[in-house]
């Protein structure tokens, strides 16, 4: 009865441990298994990443030995172990408990499996499960006696999102679960059939990544599924006299086909990061990634068709991953190819383009055409989207650092020359206002923001793009630095 009422009770203390918890982001499948300090229940230094290069383990996460819910689970793992063992797998089951206290679950359970202490919860962070417990469930936790203090030995009031990763052959995981609602756990059986599944084709949001050319554990969901961000593929416009909803200092992305000019706000493009268009005859992509900063224009004709692309609802390197619905291969903006899909390692045609001031943009196109914001979808274009983002110096997902030479958030004008990047930061050629060597000059004016690159030999513009450092940096880590 007395643990019956135990249960009960920490069950309705769930609710606010859960709101911190919701905010995790554990590791995904084709991830690898992270290293951390872990001591056995005999206090001896554990390698939990070279256990899992020797054979496929199944890594459980756990509050402790004085979680009820634990126990049981515990017990359930227990039942399913020799199975797991004829499968090839072993159980590794960590907590931020003391190795004594390990040793007192092992013997009060009658597990033959590895207990693991994780006291200061360097593995619960590298997976991505640690979460601070609220001042409310310390409470209640301390009202029937529970001291977590106590358990690891620490003061850091962190416990792990009851978890299950289970890794394959390559040491990489196959299959995660965790909930933050610590009362639910994974069922032995549903553990079996993820171990005894057959491989399947690697997929994100839909999309088959089994023949990626990028890294599958680096691309991350940004959040929005496919499509939650909107493309625009039927744009109006109308004449700069009818726009009201522009200050002066607002970027706009300036696209010029023959005699025909159109602007593409910035204030709209971050709400939507692909326009499909057409100019003149020609099919445009005018895409925008507001994580990078990056605005760039691709032809949309691939080969012999016109492809319409759409937002695919994930990131790598931080960039927005794009989609054609023709063929549903992936897209990466900075990268300007596909990365997955039928059409894999298919180059973009990067195509210039200018970005300026709305101030700027109007005097010198007087003439051109602005898009609409009836764009079909209820948003506030009057609205500043990402001003905490652009205020931060820091990013809002991991990004490879190979340089270091600039701020991460520094802005750069970033550009291609005879298939070699280069960049110039902002601040310098706001001094120096143009820059010029053999090949090519690039100059800019600080006051309408307009940057333009061309090639010294010919005179043809060349496509340049205003970009945060840490994104450059990231896909042209041999860029050349020119200040």
């Amino acid at each position: 009865m007395k643990h019956a009422r135990k249960l009960l009770l920490l069950g309705l203390a769930a609710t606010a441990t859960m709101v911190s918890a919701m905010e995790l982001q554990p590791l995904a499948v084709g991830q690898p298994i992270p290293n951390a300090e872990l001591k056995t229940a005999e206090g001896k230094a554990f390698d939990l990443r070279a256990a899992a290069k020797e054979q496929p383990v199944v890594i459980i996460f756990y509050r402790g030995g004085w979680c009820p819910y634990c126990n049981a689970h515990l017990g359930q793992l227990q039942d399913i172990d020799p199975q797991l063992r004829k499968l090839g797998y072993r159980i590794i089951a960590i907590s931020p408990d003391l190795p004594k206290n390990l040793a007192a679950s092992r013997e009060k359970g009658g597990l033959s499996y590895t207990l693991l202490s994780d006291t200061s919860m360097t593995a619960a962070k590298a997976f991505g499960i640690a979460f601070e417990v609220d001042a409310p469930m310390l409470e209640t936790l301390a009202s029937y006696e529970i001291d977590i203090e106590a358990a690891s030995g620490e003061t850091h009031h962190l416990l792990p999102v009851p978890a299950v990763f289970m890794t394959g052959s390559d040491g990489n995981i196959k299959f995660a679960h965790a909930n933050p609602d610590y009362k639910i756990r994974l069922a032995p059986e549903e553990l079996l059939a993820a171990a005894t599944a057959k491989p399947t084709r690697r997929r994100m949001n839909g999309f088959d990544l089994s023949n990626a050319v990028i890294p599958v554990n680096e691309i991350r969901s940004g959040g929005p599924p496919r499509d939650g961000i909107p493309s625009i593929d039927h744009p109006k416009f109308i004449a700069p006299g009818s726009v009201d909803y522009m200050q002066d200092a607002d970027e706009v992305v300036s696209v010029t086909v023959g005699e025909e000019t159109r602007a593409y706000p910035l204030r709209i493009l971050v709400f939507h990061e692909i326009v499909n268009d057409e100019i003149a005859g020609q099919p445009i992509a005018v895409t925008y990634c507001p994580l990078c900063g990056t605005a760039m224009v691709f032809n949309r004709k691939v080969g012999e068709r016109t492809l319409d692309f759409g937002v695919s609802g994930l990131l790598f390197q931080s960039d927005v991953l794009m989609y054609d619905r023709q063929t549903e291969s992936l897209w990466s903006q900075m990268e300007m190819a596909a990365v997955a899909g039928p059409l894999v390692k298919t180059k973009f045609k990067w195509l210039p383009s200018q970005q300026l001031a709305w101030s700027a943009w109007l005097e010198k196109y007087p003439k051109g055409k602005v898009l609409s914001t009836e764009t079909g979808f209820g948003r506030n274009y009057s609205g500043e989207a990402y001003a905490r983002y652009k205020k931060s110096p820091k990013t809002m997902f991991p990004v490879p650092t190979h340089r270091t030479e600039l701020a991460q958030k520094e802005w750069v004008f970033g550009l291609l020359v005879e298939g070699e990047a280069r960049a110039y930061p902002v601040r310098s050629l706001s001094k120096k206002r143009t820059l010029s060597d053999g090949k090519i000059e690039i100059a800019y004016d600080p006051e309408s923001q307009l940057v333009e690159a061309k090639n010294k030999a010919t005179g043809k513009k060349l496509p340049v793009v205003k970009v945060y450092w840490f994104a450059w940096q990231a896909f042209y880590p041999d860029t050349e630095l020119i200040q």
